[in-house]
């Protein structure tokens, strides 16, 4: 028999959070050989979230909850639930906004009973996604995947199964502050598998990702597994200096040889404004870099707990 843990990274989701758990129980209660319980990780939310889990973990002993201190984001609820989890033979990590399917779990559990450590998801190609979700999604994994993370399965989801040697290693491995679960789990190896599923639609509500949150996490995913980006600049400046010194011989020598001062001051100006455009550019990508140094010297905790409801833990 063995003991699985699902972790529910949960914000503000009212509308579906009782529907989810309803289904959650009647198909895990068709997985045989396994005892499951769940955890809710609740990023502070702003509606009647967190009374709904309340609720469902009076009603339910193989329920528990954290409810944290203040909104830290959904990187830290799952690495907060990875951390509550030492204990159990496999995790279970998903979202409750039923686009992560849940009878897929009986097949994750499969693979995981023959022999593998890791289960990943990825995504099909979904053409009801908007034109604009679509190419930012690709541009986002292409840019990782040639950049940082060759490993990273294209329309991964941190939809996935890990065995428990994994979670620790994770754990006791891993320092970051700033943490990229599939981006971690693209790096460790072992042996792993992959299914594809159909994203479903949002019954209720709708996506806690903006444009800017996923700008955030695509350039996040870059600078935290890479530093090609600062290579770049170094060549593009290299490049760009030489290209300056053939423009000053070339003034020179017209100014020496010609009666006339040189005209094109429009010209000069645009490429003023051309190596001003890339330094800022460039000053922007060492400001993340040194942002990101700076976060992670500081050595603040990843989350803070404001309360446990049915909490077995120490």
């Amino acid at each position: 028999m063995k003991n699985i843990r699902i972790i529910l990274p949960v914000y503000n989701e009212e509308e579906t959070i009782l529907a989810f758990y309803d289904e959650l129980k009647l198909n895990l209660a068709k997985i045989p050989n396994c005892s499951f319980d769940t955890l809710f990780v609740v990023d502070k939310s702003t509606d009647n979230t967190i009374n709904i889990i309340e609720q469902i973990c009076q009603n339910n002993n193989n329920v528990e909850a954290i409810l944290m201190s203040s909104r830290f984001g959904h990187q830290e609820c799952i690495y907060a639930g990875l951390e509550y989890s030492k204990k159990y033979d496999a995790v279970i990590m998903l979202d409750c906004d039923f686009q992560h399917p849940i009878e897929l779990i009986d097949q994750m559990i499969k693979k995981y009973l023959s022999g593998y450590e890791i289960v990943n998801t990825k995504r099909s190609e979904n053409t009801q996604r908007s034109l604009f979700k679509r190419i930012g999604t690709a541009l986002f994994y292409d840019l990782v995947k040639k950049f940082a993370l060759p490993n990273l399965e294209k329309n991964s989801a941190d939809f996935r199964l890990l065995s428990n040697k994994i979670v620790k290693i994770i754990l006791e491995n891993f320092r970051e502050k700033q943490i990229l679960i599939r981006g971690i789990i693209s790096l460790i190896g072992f042996n792993s598998c992959t299914l594809e599923y159909q994203e479903n639609q949002r019954k209720y509500g709708k996506t806690k990702y903006s444009f800017f949150k996923m700008l955030n996490f695509g350039i996040s995913g870059i600078i935290s597994f890479t530093s090609i980006p600062l290579y770049i600049i170094f060549f593009t400046g290299f490049l760009m200096t030489i290209f300056s010194l053939i423009f000053l011989i070339y003034f020179l020598i017209y100014y020496i040889f010609s009666n006339n001062v040189p005209e094109g001051w429009t010209s000069i100006a645009t490429l003023q404004l051309i190596f001003g455009s890339i330094n800022l550019l460039f000053l922007g990508f060492l400001g993340i870099y040194i942002g990101k140094i700076f976060d992670e010297t500081k050595s603040r905790p990843r989350y803070l707990i404001e309360k446990k409801i049915n909490s077995k833990d120490e």
